[in-house]
């Protein structure tokens, strides 16, 4: 399995591997869950473009990672939450974490609708103050547990890949990948744009399982990227299925390698 910006490094790898022998393989299937390794959509593609230039002067100026504020922000949501915040002045400490779960789209504007965990909205202020599938305090917890930081280079390069800003390597040999593949998305987080990756690759064996609860123009409000993991029905949703395929293709799996031994 590979998450989010996982799926990159995942699909690079079962890309790598089509070069290699049978014997010296070591994917039997692959599931990435939520993340964007080719797009053809013009909107996404502008907006990794953008990204991915600031970075990439960041990056050339000698900052070689990104903070990530999610561990501050979720600790001040939890011990002062009517505070001001340091982070976003003018809202308060809770605001922000609220902000960053049911609204990503205002600091991360990949998709118009991207946000981590569906949300609830407040009808006079247009901001998030609940979430529909999870609590305040499992995604405070969540935020708190977050990295400090990610590579900068990492993510210039998978930003470019996805946008074919540049050749690389990383996406040479999809077309001679023939594992079983199950995407997996979120259709308030990066959903159904995860698919087009799917058209480029030579496997036979594909599914694809979206979760959208509400009707495709109110993405904004659907199951969410890290809902994914700490939705409340996220067991049913989604790894359940992962489950069964898991289960379905290990059998699989193993009738392949009595042939192959037999053999």
């Amino acid at each position: 399995i590979g998450y989010s910006s996982g799926v990159w490094t995942g699909y690079a790898y079962v890309n790598w591997e089509t070069q290699k022998k049978m014997q010296f393989r070591n994917v039997g299937g692959y599931i990435p869950v939520d993340g964007v390794f080719k797009t053809d959509d013009e909107y996404f593609r502008g907006a990794l473009n953008t990204h991915s230039a600031i970075y990439r002067g960041d990056y050339e100026g000698g900052q070689y990672v990104t903070p990530v504020p999610f561990g501050p922000a979720g600790y001040l949501a939890m011990t002062a939450p009517n505070g001001d915040s340091p982070i976003a002045p003018g809202l308060t400490n809770y605001m922000v974490a609220m902000v960053f779960g049911a609204a990503t789209h205002m600091f991360a504007p990949f998709t118009p609708t991207y946000h981590y965990a569906a949300g609830t909205f407040d009808a006079a202020t247009g901001m998030p103050d609940g979430f529909q599938f999870t609590t305040d305090q499992k995604w405070f917890e969540f935020l708190v547990s977050a990295a400090p930081y990610e590579a900068m280079l990492f993510q210039i390069e998978y930003m470019e890949l996805a946008a074919d800003a540049y050749d690389m390597p990383f996406d040479d040999y999809l077309g001679d990948v023939t594992v079983p593949i199950f995407n997996i998305g979120a259709a308030g987080g990066l959903g159904y744009y995860g698919e087009y990756t799917l058209t480029l690759l030579g496997s036979s064996d594909v599914t694809s399982l979206v979760v959208a609860l509400y009707p495709f123009e109110s993405g904004i409000v659907d199951f969410g990227h890290i809902d994914i993991f700490i939705a409340d029905n996220a067991q049913s949703l989604i790894w359940m299925p992962v489950l069964d395929w898991v289960n379905d293709h290990s059998c699989r799996n193993r009738k392949k390698d009595v042939f192959l031994t037999q053999e």
